[in-house]
């Protein structure tokens, strides 16, 4: 996938100079992550979605074939090519503890990336039985970890892209007004 990003990266830059931001899972070779930033990209999302291995395991068998220690050495490079604040992560509010994610976000925001919380809600269809996550457990989670931004110095407008949109989550908002 970087290396089909990078073509689409190079032949964007040809036309403009607009900030890309990249997601995609964290790549086997870390060079990729060097050579996506050379071709213009100007941020990171990888998402680890579930912080905990065996409901990774259980909820994204595929997906959690990449390890965590791998996510978290893509990370660490990839802060150190793009920049603080410039490599974001989504965790998915309502399947796992709220401790655990607020928990997650600290190590996260401790190397400089910013994560995003998005809450669980099944689709028709779905056949993961977990209960959507409720308001007030997002708006608990999304208060702390806004708080822990600000502690870190990191801002989700920092990075281009879903994190600065805020659209799908609030610890943006909460980040404005702590």
């Amino acid at each position: 996938m970087a290396s089909y990003l990078i073509e689409i990266i190079t032949g964007v830059r040809k036309f403009t100079s607009v900030p890309i931001s990249v997601e995609m899972a964290p790549p086997k070779d870390a060079n990729k992550i060097d050579q996506l930033k050379a071709a213009g990209a100007s941020s990171l999302i990888m998402n680890l979605e579930i912080a905990d291995p065996v409901l990774r395991k259980q909820i994204c068998p595929g997906k959690s074939s990449i390890t965590y220690e791998s996510y978290y050495n893509c990370y660490k490079h990839s802060i150190e090519v793009f920049g603080r604040g410039k490599v974001s992560c989504v965790l998915i509010a309502g399947i796992q503890p709220k401790e655990d994610i607020v928990k997650e976000c600290e190590k996260l925001a401790e190397i400089g990336v910013i994560p995003t919380i998005i809450p669980f809600k099944a689709m028709d269809d779905c056949e993961l039985k977990v209960p959507n996550c409720n308001a007030e457990e997002l708006i608990w989670i999304s208060e702390r970890v806004g708080q822990l931004l600000r502690q870190r110095g990191l801002s989700p407008k920092m990075q281009e892209g879903c994190t600065k949109c805020g659209g799908c989550s609030l610890e943006t908002n909460y980040f404005d007004f702590i």
